[in-house]
């Protein structure tokens, strides 16, 4: 019944039944690693974003499969009305691969600087996914860039080349609500 209605993983019911070590059903608080999906249904939210290194969290959802959260993140924090449907993750010292996250940068709003930063970016071989602007006043503009990660330290760096920039006053992590 629990897997028709979305509360449990068959993965975690199977290896349950056959009696393999760390299988649970209880919301206990081991954490699984995150290697790739093995069976699982994995999603990674794209309202927080996580990177490998980020403290983590799962939600279970019934059409969605297992829902990969920043601990942090805002949208967690209601979920939390459903604590089984919560399930204790971390990453796997050996992930690999690119994962989209997105920064909020507040630069002088001058001619060219957009083209300055797409240039730096792509300079440390970064590609740029998506770029949205919102003017914050008339000398100041927050741009929000989505690119491609492989870690929290990898954000750090692209994080700390943009804020040395001429014209950056501000650069974080932005999350959807």
């Amino acid at each position: 019944t629990d897997i028709a209605l979305g509360n449990q993983l068959p993965q975690v019911v199977a290896a349950h039944l056959l009696g393999q070590p760390g299988a649970s059903l209880e919301n206990d608080h081991s954490a699984m690693e995150i290697k790739g999906t093995e069976g699982y249904v994995l999603v990674y939210a794209k309202c927080c974003c996580p990177l490998p290194g980020d403290p983590i969290e799962g939600f279970l959802s019934p059409d969605r499969g297992l829902v990969v959260h920043r601990e942090n993140c805002r949208n967690l924090s209601d979920l939390r009305e459903q604590p089984e449907r919560l399930m204790p993750l971390r990453w796997d010292d050996q992930i690999e691969g690119l994962y989209p996250v997105a920064i909020r940068i507040e630069m002088a709003n001058k001619r060219g600087m957009i083209a300055t930063l797409a240039t730096k970016l792509s300079g440390i071989g970064l590609n740029i996914e998506r770029i949205s602007t919102q003017d914050e006043s008339v000398h100041f503009s927050s741009i929000i860039i989505e690119l491609q990660l492989n870690s929290r330290v990898h954000l750090a760096r692209v994080m700390k080349r943009v804020r040395v920039m001429d014209g950056v006053r501000k650069v974080v992590r932005w999350s959807r609500r």
